[in-house]
């Protein structure tokens, strides 16, 4: 299911995710950027570009599910005024967005951080459409499919990557996105 965005919505999650870049920077959050290094960035640059890549998931979540990103935007105006600028694990009621992007996952999996894991929750992966970390003019996002945090827990030692510390879920594995309408 591939979800486009036009500058205007580009624009406004390009800049949410400067503000969001800046609140973990405040924050020392860590971020992990290996991968972009060689295109000449700055940590700021793949901070803001992370975070970005995060939002247009999400907002690509919203849009495919209920037709508009009216909720979207209540839910980050929401997070800014608030100062937390983090949802507490979950997008939306019941889902986790999981983002990836082509430059960091040439062949993008589900990962999900053992601590964090829910199993009443159902994540969802979502790729971003990019070849460059850079402020794009349109973007597009690819819903890939979900899978059950219950299901996650029973085989997480199967899904366990030691290299990465993380559960890695590879898309075979997820049901398909229409799933979620069901």
């Amino acid at each position: 299911m591939l979800i486009e965005f036009g500058p205007h919505t580009t624009n406004l999650l390009w800049r949410i995710g400067e503000a969001k870049s800046l609140w973990f920077k405040k924050n020392n959050w860590p971020i992990h950027i290996q991968r972009m290094v060689k295109f000449g960035i700055s940590e700021e640059q793949a901070r803001t570009y992370n975070q970005f890549c995060g939002l247009c998931g999400e907002a690509a979540l919203w849009e495919w599910l209920y037709g508009d990103l009216s909720g979207f935007w209540e839910q980050q105006a929401y997070l800014h005024e608030s100062q937390s600028l983090t949802d507490g694990g979950t997008d939306m009621p019941g889902l986790d967005c999981k983002t990836r992007d082509l430059i960091t996952d040439p062949i993008p999996w589900l990962i999900i951080t053992p601590h964090k894991l829910d199993t009443k929750v159902r994540y969802v992966l979502c790729v971003v459409q990019s070849e460059h970390p850079s402020k794009p003019e349109t973007v597009s996002v690819e819903i890939i499919g979900s899978i059950h945090g219950e299901v996650v827990d029973r085989l997480k030692e199967h899904w366990w990557h030691e290299g990465l510390h993380r559960i890695t879920i590879e898309q075979e594995y997820l049901t398909p996105p229409e799933t979620l309408k069901w």
